[in-house]
């Protein structure tokens, strides 16, 4: 059997689709396969480090505007001839569409595109041009059940088939646990006294995360639980005015916003309880971590919170501050048994779904596939591997 050759496609070389894109091509390069990293946008002469086997850079520019896919369509179309792949990975819409166009000029060749969440297929326009374009030789691996649903449903059925299936995000464990900070030494450096109760939130401050809301909820609460506090990590658009929202309340002893903080994750230790107030989200890398450290866990009802976690998290009503209030209050309320007993079962469940092994385990699975290396009819797995089905795309 030939050697199975792997284009795996991102937009450019930063940002949260890439670490992605390179745990998924540490495990093929592990198990031997011979993977291009090529970036849409990234010249050769700037192309980050990857552990693949060869790199590219196509050297595309926003500045480009209505030459843009053209140009791509091009280059992307030289590349495939000049390669000889089997397999093409990508992330999120641009990449998707490109390639899209080119599957039927490709047909000895699989398609995969990674949807890590709904923000970028919503668009009328897009939605109609996944249904019209969608292929059985066009995949889509979401990264929950919930993004799934939405492509699903967003895109329609279109004339032939474009299988969906979930392949979760995973995070590395060990990693995690080595880089994290004690409890007593994360508050230090954080800044954060060792008496009171700290929630945290990690993540933008941009209005889709709800930390307006969180702030809103949390105030009713700060005069009867005075030990209680927010910690919250991070940057954005909403910075000034959750400033002007803490002084208003009378928040300022209570709240503090901490600004961007490299390696967010190493100073998880420092909280008793992490929030995750958001309207909207893929998958949340944040929320992962927050439940390999073993924290409590309070989380919005939207489904891509609510697919990752199981009956130990507090699930509050997104965009309701009223609702927040009452988790909080439940969380505070709680026993010190029970909160423990909640964050030992986030831990196990981490470990078991969400471990960086099953995740490339999965995505390896899915190649040797594609490459005809192992046949299998799809159908739904167990929590513990990849979950598939034989549905129309929807996105």
């Amino acid at each position: 059997m030939k050697e199975c050759k792997i284009l795996h496609l991102v937009l450019k070389g930063d940002g949260i689709t890439e670490v992605v894109a390179e745990d998924i091509n540490i495990g093929l390069v592990e198990a031997g396969y011979n993977v291009t990293m090529a970036y849409l946008r990234d010249h050769d002469k700037a192309l980050p480090k990857t552990v693949a086997t060869s790199k590219v850079g196509l050297g595309l520019t926003t500045r480009l505007r209505f030459a843009f896919d053209w140009l791509a369509l091009r280059r992307l179309s030289k590349l495939l001839l000049a390669g000889n792949y089997d397999v093409v990975l990508s992330h999120r819409y641009k990449p998707c569409i490109l390639l899209m166009h080119l599957v039927r000029k490709f047909p000895a060749v699989e398609f995969v595109n990674v949807v890590h969440g709904t923000g970028h297929y919503d668009k009328p326009s897009r939605s109609k041009a996944i249904k019209r374009l969608a292929h059985e030789r066009f995949r889509f691996v979401c990264v929950s059940d919930a993004v799934a649903e939405f492509i699903r449903n967003r895109c329609g059925v279109g004339t032939t088939a474009s299988p969906v299936e979930v392949i979760p995000n995973g995070i590395d464990i060990q990693e995690l646990d080595a880089q994290q900070l004690s409890r007593d030494n994360a508050r230090l450096e954080l800044s954060l006294d060792n008496e009171s109760i700290w929630i945290g939130f990690a993540g933008r401050l941009t209005e889709i995360k709800g930390v307006r809301e969180l702030i809103r909820g949390f105030a009713p609460l700060a005069k009867t639980y005075p030990s209680a506090k927010l910690a919250i990590l991070g940057k954005g658009e909403l910075r000034h005015e959750l400033e002007n929202l803490i002084n208003s309340h009378d928040l300022q002893d209570q709240v503090s916003l901490l600004g961007q903080v490299p390696l967010a994750r190493r100073y998880f230790k420092a909280f008793d309880a992490f929030i995750l107030p958001s309207y909207r989200e893929g998958m949340s890398i944040a929320l992962l971590e927050a439940m390999a450290t073993g924290l409590p866990l309070l989380v919005s009802d939207i489904p891509m919170n609510t697919a990752l976690i199981d009956e130990n998290a507090i699930i509050f009503e997104a965009k309701k501050s009223e609702s927040i209030s009452i988790a909080l209050q439940a969380f505070l309320e709680s026993e010190s048994v029970k909160l423990e007993a909640d964050g030992k079962a986030n831990r196990r469940l981490a470990v078991m779904k969400y471990d960086i092994g099953v995740f490339r385990k999965n995505y390896l699975e899915l190649i040797q596939e594609l490459c005809g290396e192992s046949r299998r009819e799809l159908a739904p797995l167990s929590v513990k591997g990849r979950n598939t089905s034989t549905s129309f795309c929807n996105g």
